[in-house]
């Protein structure tokens, strides 16, 4: 029971419930495709392009990639919630991908499924827009708690930025109590922000202890490190700690943007993973494995 409470608490922490209804005049959101396990959906913005693949593989992913100009560049991203209530991670399995046009959003939705069945619901949202010299994606994450009992858990994200379409040329510095962080190589800035509630806890370091640590669902606390020397392959982690009444639900948001001074002349974009259990990317990375083409 602990544990199904904990799957729920989770679900109820992510929190932005996007509900979108057609209004007159504009078309519904439709369904993703469909490409073997994955469920495939796309976005384009002016000279921007969203691709994102999400699965119940591996207990809930999604994988993305953005591109500016036809030129694609990555980083990859999870988000893992972690129940102090049973001390535990959850599973979750994917239930419904789709795509608006009409506001440029692509919307997952997916459920526990283990340790308990439908006990949280978990919403992700990414939203594209072309600024020009920058690109952005603004993300939401909702956990919605399904059972009758309070729940409490920690929400991480860790994000790998491969700035500048390289893997070992970066640096990064924290601000704003880890509100803010800037991933650099050369002239190409990345930033992560936080349009919510600040982190509880920040950490930045090389590749890849943080993201191992939530492949391996292992509990960590983020040690607050403001910089990291580079140039290297550069990971950094928020986390949040929230507690949530029955049937209520939290929500995380983020602003990710990467600028490219001179429009044209340089790749721009980015892989956002959203592993709801594990940092896919990297994981099939190290497998060996292939991303989603």
């Amino acid at each position: 029971m602990a544990r199904r409470l904990m799957r729920r608490v989770l679900a109820g922490f992510l929190g932005l419930w996007l509900a979108v209804v057609a209004s007159p005049g504009r078309a519904a959101p439709t369904p993703c495709g469909v490409d073997g396990v994955w469920s495939v959906c796309e976005l384009f913005h002016g000279d921007a392009h969203l691709k994102v693949w999400a699965s119940s593989t591996d207990g809930g992913v999604a994988d993305a990639a953005m591109a500016t100009g036809g030129a694609w560049d990555l980083y990859s991203e999870i988000y893992k919630i972690y129940s102090f209530d049973v001390n535990d991670f959850i599973d979750v399995g994917l239930d419904s991908a789709t795509v608006d046009t009409a506001t440029r959003t692509i919307r997952l939705q997916f459920t526990q499924t283990w340790p308990e069945n439908a006990a949280v619901t978990v919403i992700g949202t990414i939203t594209l827009t072309d600024l020009g010299e920058v690109s952005q994606l603004d993300e939401s994450i909702t956990l919605k708690s399904n059972v009758s009992q309070t729940v409490s858990g920690r929400l991480y994200v860790v994000t790998d930025f491969d700035v500048d379409g390289t893997q070992n040329g970066d640096s990064a510095t924290v601000t704003q109590g880890g509100a803010r962080i800037e991933q650099i190589e050369g002239s190409t800035v990345a930033v992560i922000e936080t349009t919510g509630a600040p982190p509880d806890a920040f950490d930045v370091a090389p590749c890849c202890l943080l993201g191992n640590n939530m492949v391996n669902d292992v509990f960590t606390n983020l040690a607050k490190h403001t910089s990291v020397l580079g140039p290297a392959d550069i990971q950094s982690a928020l986390s949040w700690d929230r507690v949530i009444g029955a049937g209520q639900s939290a929500s995380v948001s983020l602003r990710k943007t990467v600028d490219v001074p001179e429009p044209g002349a340089l790749a721009l974009g980015a892989t956002v993973g959203f592993c709801l259990l594990a940092l896919r990317w990297r994981a099939c990375e190290r497998r060996g494995e292939d991303r989603p083409a």
